[in-house]
């Protein structure tokens, strides 16, 4: 920014927005680091990666404005510039963009994200930038109020798992933008202590779906599962995603669930029909593969 100003005679105007909620800094740092939760989650922006690296990406993402009946085309790069620090750089029309994010613990689950915009222009136009700025920035808050409805609840479930002593394969490591892509990895881990449920009486599943279809059981975690009735079938499905934790609740489509974050599909982890199974009971089980179902 100062070699700019200097050299070439542009001015800024900057503002900060910040949130805070209960996840950790390695949250944040694999949230901005996420490529393919972009196209699943946030409805402002379309995301087109160029080329990734471990610590930078580059990226063709067009930002909807007014309510969709605008789209901007904007050229992104952005990089881990520091230790949970992001920055990004783009052009919209004659000005520039520079956008510094980092990610701070403030309590045992509890970390502050500010997240900084400089706009600059120079020439004729950094007369105008006064004028339009308070524009710019409301249309820049409206976008990150967008992404941050998206982005915290994704945090926070990270957070809620952490609660119940679970963690992550990167926790260790500064998460890298081109490993996300792999969405069929198992970044969940369990708590070591964590035991196999106890068996639950297939007549009792049936009177749960009696009452309510689909029917849950257990936590929200990787022990627990949810059973889908469709005539004399029942269907049983995992309730978390093992590749980063999202809840899988109420994602059933046709013969699977979708992961609302990545799209990663889940078949059933067991179906019975009542009319021709004599299965007494399920079980839930795991091995390094996630969630599965033992029956007697």
């Amino acid at each position: 920014m100062a070699a700019l100003q200097k050299e070439e005679g542009y001015n800024f105007r900057t503002f900060e927005l910040i949130s805070e909620d209960e996840f950790l800094p390695s949250d944040a740092d694999w949230n901005y680091k996420d490529i393919p939760h972009l196209k699943n989650v946030h409805n402002l922006v379309e995301g087109f990666t160029a080329y990734a690296g471990n610590d930078f990406i580059g990226s063709i993402f067009v930002q909807k404005m007014f309510g969709g009946l605008v789209k901007i085309p904007l050229s992104v790069f952005n990089y881990q510039s520091a230790k949970n620090e992001q920055t990004y750089f783009t052009t919209l029309f004659w000005f520039i963009l520079i956008i510094r994010t980092n990610y701070e613990q403030v309590g045992d689950l509890q970390t502050k994200v500010t997240t900084r915009y400089a706009i600059a222009a120079r020439g004729i136009m950094k007369f105008l930038l006064p004028v339009i700025f308070p524009l710019m920035k409301w249309s820049i808050k409206k976008n990150y109020d967008d992404l941050m409805t998206g982005d915290i609840p994704m945090r926070n479930r990270r957070g809620e798992l952490r609660k119940m002593g679970y963690c992550f394969a990167g926790d260790n490591k500064d998460y890298s933008f081109v490993e996300t892509s792999n969405i069929m990895e198992s970044n969940l881990i369990a708590p070591q202590n964590q035991s196999a449920s106890e068996f639950i009486l297939l007549k009792d599943i049936v009177v749960g779906l009696e009452k309510q279809n689909p029917a849950f059981y257990g936590k929200a975690d990787l022990f627990g599962f949810q059973a889908y009735k469709n005539g004399t079938v029942i269907k049983f499905f995992p309730r978390t995603c093992i590749h980063e934790g999202a809840c899988l609740d109420n994602r059933k489509s046709g013969e699977i669930v979708r992961c609302p974050w990545h799209g990663r599909l889940h078949k059933p982890l067991l179906e019975v029909d009542l009319l021709s199974s004599k299965i007494a009971a399920v079980r839930v089980e795991m091995d390094e593969t996630g969630l599965l179902m033992a029956v007697k």
